[in-house]
């Protein structure tokens, strides 16, 4: 592929996504999601649909950022989340309040615990804003991440770019599958966006797609080109302990995988904790979970 007529292409006026110029950091931005497609083998439409998705999420930035909730009227609150604000006043205390606004909102669903501060720590996050604890400790599953721990890290660019793509190729976020419409049976753009987050301005996530595919097929983008990934080498032998060997060398007890089971289950039972029991102050009182 090339890069420089990839982004000659994206600069060009009347391009649909980006105008005459990009900084560097959208370069960043765009560098590390190209590759993530690339790696995960991710055809030209879908990375096409990847880098819009990216590029919708972010409002064109292209650098993981976390949700801004900072809203300044409570007419917009009102539009936004009509549900949660049926009146002006119901919405009022909440303008220019984010984190008040993120637990108003975020908390009791996507297993964040009412109550506690997890709206605001688990709001949308990355490239792709991926939201909620939920879906924080699912993403981390998957990519051997602890972002449930540490959800900060979800502003990595790598580890955001790998959350991106390997979340819509795998249908981690719906269920569905960017092949389940960009794939053997078809491109269809506009009902792409349902792998992601439902019909929420699906005409203009269609729109740059369309944009990002002609810029992609103008660098010569084949995802057959790139080298298929090493596997990784064999562990290394573990250090043991116990009964003396040869030469003082000693007998294999497995103390590595003892310990390793043993953080497993002390951060099973963390996560599971954490919900239950917020703060140490509602031990007698949980209101987490009924």
């Amino acid at each position: 592929m090339d890069r420089k007529t990839f982004y000659a292409a994206l600069r060009r006026r009347g391009s649909g996504v980006f105008g005459t110029s990009l900084s560097q950091r959208q370069v960043d931005g765009l560098e590390a999601v190209l590759d993530e497609c690339l790696r995960a083998r991710a055809t030209l439409p879908q990375a096409a649909y990847i880098l819009a998705t990216a590029h919708g999420e972010t409002g064109g930035r292209m650098r993981p950022l976390r949700e801004n909730l900072s809203y300044t009227t409570a007419a917009r609150l009102c539009a936004v989340w009509p549900s949660r604000f049926p009146t002006e006043a119901a919405a009022r205390p909440f303008v220019r309040n984010p984190r008040a606004l993120a637990n108003h909102v975020y908390n009791g669903r996507l297993d964040n615990c009412p109550g506690s501060d997890d709206g605001w720590r688990f709001r949308g996050g990355g490239l792709g804003q991926i939201t909620g604890r939920r879906n924080y400790r699912l993403w981390g599953q998957r990519l051997g991440v602890p972002l449930e721990d540490r959800p900060e890290l979800i502003l990595d660019l790598p580890i955001s770019a790998a959350a991106l793509v390997r979340g819509m190729l795998g249908g981690w976020a719906t269920g569905l599958s960017l092949a389940d419409f960009v794939g053997p049976r078809g491109v269809d753009y506009l009902a792409a966006r349902r792998v992601w987050n439902g019909t929420f301005e699906a005409a203009a996530y269609a729109s740059r797609a369309a944009a990002f595919e002609l810029a992609l097929r103008e660098a010569g983008y084949d995802p057959a080109l790139v080298p298929a990934a090493p596997p990784p080498p064999p562990p290394a032998p573990e250090r043991v302990v116990g009964g003396a060997g040869p030469a003082g060398e000693t007998a294999a007890v497995g103390i590595g995988a003892a310990i390793a089971a043993l953080a497993a289950g002390t951060a099973a039972v963390a996560s599971g904790l954490a919900c239950r029991v917020p703060l140490l102050a509602d031990l007698l009182n949980l209101t987490c979970g009924g």
